[in-house]
């Protein structure tokens, strides 16, 4: 699925793509606890994004980052 979302913005000069680093699902919360699971995948979102300074001076333009 990654691909087919990765290919159909092929054409746009800039995207920075972040996907969820599944080595390490064992610091995550159940799953079955929707909302605590929801808090943390947006707060190591937030985190990346910030490292990352997507959007910013000096921030990286594109590719694909793991969170």
């Amino acid at each position: 699925m990654f691909a087919q979302m990765e290919n159909a913005c092929k054409d746009v000069s800039s995207v920075s793509w972040l996907r969820a680093d599944l080595s390490r699902r064992g610091e995550m919360p159940d799953y079955g606890d929707l909302e605590a699971f929801g808090r943390e995948t947006a707060k190591r979102v937030k985190a990346r994004l910030l490292e990352l300074k997507v959007g910013r001076e000096g921030g990286v333009e594109s590719g694909v980052f793991w969170y």
